[in-house]
C-alpha cells in the first residue's frame, strides 16, 4: 500500500489534548481499538503527572469501548451530542466532562461549519481499506458524509 498502516497505539499517538471526532451511530459500528489505545495513553500521561483529555464528537451513541473506556481513563474533556454510558454520565453529572445534547441530525452540519471548533483527528471504524487508500465504512458511519471519498495521508 502507498500509505502507512498504523497500529491502534500509533494512531492514538496522533491525538492531542484537544478535539477528536469519532464517527459512530451505535455500539456495533463505533471504533473500538483506537479509543482503547487513547484511554491507555491518557492513563499513562496521568500517571506521569501530565494532562491528557480530548474532546469527542460523535454521530450518536458509541459503547463501552469508547465512552466507557475514555471515561474510566478520565480522558474526555468534552462530549457531544448523545450518550448512553453510565461511566460517562457520572462524569458529566459530577462536572468533570463537559457535555451538551444536540439533535443528532444537527451534528454533521454543526461540525462541518466549524461551530464546535476544528476537528484535529477523525476516527472511524473501517470494514476495509482499498489499495488506493479509500475507506469502506462500517454500519456506524455516524456523521461521515454519505458521498465522501475517504483518503488517507
Amino acid at each position: 500500500m502507498k500509505f502507512p498502516v498504523l497500529t491502534a497505539a500509533e494512531a492514538a499517538s496522533l491525538t492531542r489534548t484537544d478535539k477528536t471526532s469519532v464517527s459512530a451511530i451505535h455500539a456495533g459500528g463505533a471504533p473500538k481499538a483506537i479509543p482503547l489505545a487513547i484511554a491507555e495513553r491518557a492513563m499513562a500521561a496521568h500517571e506521569a503527572g501530565e494532562e491528557f483529555q480530548i474532546g469527542v464528537l460523535t454521530g450518536a451513541s458509541t459503547g463501552p469501548s469508547l465512552d466507557g473506556a475514555l471515561s474510566k481513563a478520565k480522558a474526555m474533556k468534552f462530549r457531544t451530542p448523545y450518550q448512553t454510558n453510565a461511566d460517562l454520565r457520572d462524569r458529566i453529572n459530577a462536572g468533570k466532562t463537559r457535555f451538551f445534547d444536540l439533535h443528532l441530525s444537527m451534528m454533521p452540519q454543526m461540525t462541518r461549519y466549524g461551530f464546535l471548533g476544528p476537528v484535529d483527528v477523525a476516527v472511524v471504524e473501517a470494514a476495509d481499506i482499498t489499495a488506493g487508500g479509500g475507506i469502506v465504512l462500517t454500519s456506524g458511519v455516524g456523521t461521515a458524509p454519505p458521498s465522501a471519498t475517504w483518503r488517507t495521508g
